[in-house]
């Protein structure tokens, strides 16, 4: 979950940054459902069907990468609509 830090960071700034409302919700969702995935239990405190197999498929893992994916999409859609005004984007020659 720390190594995520910055991924939660540059996904807000986007949720933040976007004007439309479903990237909003793309964000949002990878977002809690990769933190909720990370936060299930490690060890077998109860042998419940459904929580074993979410393990065994690396829901954790499929989240973080829905999430960063999502990141690079929504990003790139964001820049390429609105680009930044103060410099930084790249001169069309």
């Amino acid at each position: 979950m720390i190594f995520l830090i910055l991924v939660y960071t540059v996904a807000m700034a986007i949720v933040l940054a976007q004007k439309r409302r479903g990237p909003q919700i793309v964000l949002i969702v990878s977002m809690v459902a990769t933190a909720i995935a990370l936060s299930l239990p490690f060890r077998e405190t109860g042998s419940h069907p459904s929580l074993m197999a979410l393990k065994s498929i690396g829901t954790a893992s499929w989240g973080a990468l829905v999430l960063i994916l999502s990141i690079v999409w929504i990003g790139s859609q964001t820049l390429a609509t609105d680009p930044p005004k103060d410099g930084f984007a790249v001169a069309n020659h």
